[in-house]
């Protein structure tokens, strides 16, 4: 029976990892034997058996971004600390949609910029089409973030500003 691999897991950073850089690539990236099984074991959401070494998880993201792929751990980690319930919350969860938005884009760039993308390094029609849409929902998070901020603001202390 195949596992459905929750990318928002810890498990499931490395079940990503080796889908973008196979077992090999874990192993080597985390310092591991690639003889062991021991990055399934860590991919297994049931084994007690976890990354636990964040110079490993580090050297993950590293080795994923050097192959073009999105850093699993850092896409992991930020949408864990965004899902803490803190005061002011959700003006601060728009900024950290903004700040994933923007990611979204540089990642969509930097792949349609790399050679061997469907127009070489520049943009192909599909390509920009995409980037259109990721620029519209970048330019809807800008204008919450914004609308909230200037909901912060006390009215009373901008009325005496003006008086």
């Amino acid at each position: 029976m195949t596992k459905s691999k929750d990318f928002y897991t810890l498990s499931g950073v490395v079940g990503r990892a080796i889908d973008f850089l196979t077992k090999n690539g874990v192993s080597d990236a985390i310092g591991v034997s690639r003889d062991s099984s021991i990055v399934y074991q860590y991919a297994d959401g049931d084994n007690a058996t976890v990354l636990k070494d964040v110079n490993q998880l580090e050297r993950l993201d590293i080795a994923c971004l050097s192959a073009g792929k999105s850093p699993p751990f850092l896409t992991y980690y930020a949408r864990r600390i965004g899902s803490v319930e803190r005061p002011g919350g959700e003006l601060d969860d728009r900024v950290l949609k903004l700040v994933d938005v923007v990611g979204t884009l540089v990642e969509h760039h930097r792949k349609a910029r790399k050679p061997d993308s469907p127009n070489g390094s520049g943009y192909s029609k599909c390509e920009e089409v995409t980037a259109e849409e990721i620029m519209q929902e970048l330019y809807e998070v800008f204008g919450e973030v914004k609308q909230g901020i200037a909901d912060e603001v006390n009215p009373i202390s901008m009325g005496a500003a003006a008086e």
